[in-house]
């Protein structure tokens, strides 16, 4: 199963829950063996200005160990504790029936939400201003008139939780379910003279290992760039991954950020 945390970040100028019992975690393998099992490096010893130059590049960052193992389990434990079993629709504050992979969903940016998890503890609440996120966030998303500090000119749109295995969501390990891939926010990613600018960054936090055969996050690295639609025989791809596209193994305890103009 696979299960993470979401945190899309908009800016303000210009622009899963597991169940009783997880499954056998899947080992991590240094470098992919399958087509389409792809490994985005860790980048956990890169500077700010060597992981803006990948992000640049890729539209898509993994810098593993960001969370203590700890703190992963603790928010596993704090999910448990919600008894929300796999593939149940999540009930949204007017009580009309939400997504079936999403749970705890809150900030209102496009749904009938409530405090969602932030009511479920402390460790939610701190995710959102993290020491990890802050300077990336200042960098992507920088206020215009250069005045703000690190969280100035940016603000939380919505977060929510989405627990993924093939039988509760439909998710084939090597396929991209769910209607197929999606760009929320084409053509909000551009750099001016050497300035980032972004209309929406999501910060995802990984908790449980995900990727290649154990399903997940699939991308298209480098398309927040694309200049050309995706071909529509690409779009609802079942068992294999087009071209192009990696589903990249990624740790529980990682963050993986990406700018929303990527395709995925």
């Amino acid at each position: 199963m696979a299960c993470a945390l979401r945190c899309p970040v908009a800016a303000t100028a210009g622009g899963a829950a597991p169940g009783t019992r997880r499954p056998p975690e899947p080992e991590w393998d240094s470098a992919g063996d399958e087509e389409g099992d792809a490994v985005l490096d860790s980048n956990a010893s890169l500077t700010l200005a060597e992981s803006l130059f990948v992000f640049d590049l890729q539209g898509v960052l993994v810098i593993e160990d960001v969370l203590e193992p700890a703190t992963v389990d603790e928010l596993n434990r704090l999910i448990d504790a919600q008894g929300i079993a796999p593939g149940t629709p999540e009930v949204l504050a007017d009580g009309s029936e939400g997504s079936r992979v999403r749970f705890g969903s809150s900030g209102g940016g496009s749904r009938n939400t409530g405090p969602g998890l932030l009511e479920w503890g402390q460790p939610f609440v701190d995710l959102l201003d993290h020491p990890a996120i802050l300077p990336f966030l200042a960098a992507l998303m920088p206020r215009q008139d250069g005045l703000g500090t690190a969280s100035a000119g940016i603000r939380l749109d919505r977060l929510y939780g989405i627990h993924q295995d093939q039988n509760s969501s439909g998710i084939l390990p090597t396929g991209t379910g769910l209607g197929g891939f999606h760009r929320d926010f084409e053509g909000t990613f551009n750099v001016t003279n050497g300035t980032f600018q972004n209309s929406f960054i999501v910060a995802a936090w990984a908790l449980s290992d995900s990727g290649g055969d154990a399903g997940g996050f699939v991308c298209f690295p480098g398309s927040h760039k694309q200049n050309f639609p995706l071909p529509e025989s690409f779009r609802k791809r079942k068992t294999v991954l087009p071209p192009g596209a990696i589903s990249p193994r990624i740790k529980k305890g990682s963050l993986v950020l990406f700018t929303e103009a990527l395709t995925q």
